[in-house]
């Protein structure tokens, strides 16, 4: 992924000149992005996060419900990843709903639920994935309950032919997927790349030093 979304772009610039955390976030309806979505999961490997918490932190760059719903979606498919209550089977956003307020997300996932039958390629049609979180954080659960059905790098290929915010949905699918599976799941391939570009020791310190916090 490469440069950044305007609600991120903006509180980072203000962050740098001083601003107070729980002030610099977009506001409004262009706030309804999906970067607070992609960023929660660290969050589900913590224990005992509550909603505030995990709205301040959607704030900081998107104060708009949508954004914030979106965010917690993504962070309770993690976590029911991990807990062992979902095990990759097609009842992921039925697990996910009820937990959830009434919103456009919350709708989507609903209307996604009712035809989880269809396949990737069919959803995309109705609902392009674009940079708006109900567009993109619904199909991204829906995609991830299909790893029992097609496996990780399927998934990844339908995605992107969808076009779209193609890494941002990759990103929160693979999250929620990797939660489930673990790294020993995950396709040579990817991981070779991922050595490739030295990035494995940068991220095994974040995690280590995440679980020291």
């Amino acid at each position: 992924m490469s440069g950044l979304g305007s609600s991120t772009l903006k509180p980072l610039r203000e962050l740098q000149v001083g601003g107070h955390w729980a002030l610099v976030g977009r506001s409004g309806e262009y706030a309804a992005g999906n970067g607070a979505a992609m960023r929660i999961a660290p969050l589900a490997f913590k224990q005992q996060v509550d909603r505030q918490t995990l709205k301040d932190i959607c704030s900081i760059t998107h104060k708009n419900d949508e954004a914030y719903i979106g965010a917690l979606a993504i962070y309770n498919s993690i976590v029911n990843a991990i807990n062992g209550d979902w095990i990759g089977d097609a009842d992921l956003i039925e697990k996910v709903v009820n937990e959830l307020p009434d919103t456009k997300v919350k709708d989507r996932l609903i209307e996604l639920s009712s035809i989880k039958e269809m396949s990737i390629a069919e959803i995309g049609k109705r609902y392009k994935p674009t940079g708006y979180v109900v567009d993109s954080v619904p199909i991204s659960v829906f995609a991830a309950q299909k790893i029992n059905q097609l496996g990780i790098k399927e998934i990844f290929t339908e995605l992107i032919k969808l076009g779209g915010d193609t890494d941002t949905t990759c990103s929160m699918t693979g999250q929620i997927i990797g939660a489930l599976i673990g790294d020993k799941e995950i396709p040579y391939d990817f991981l070779e790349r991922y050595n490739n570009l030295h990035i494995k020791e940068l991220i095994d310190n974040l995690v280590v030093n995440w679980r020291i916090i």
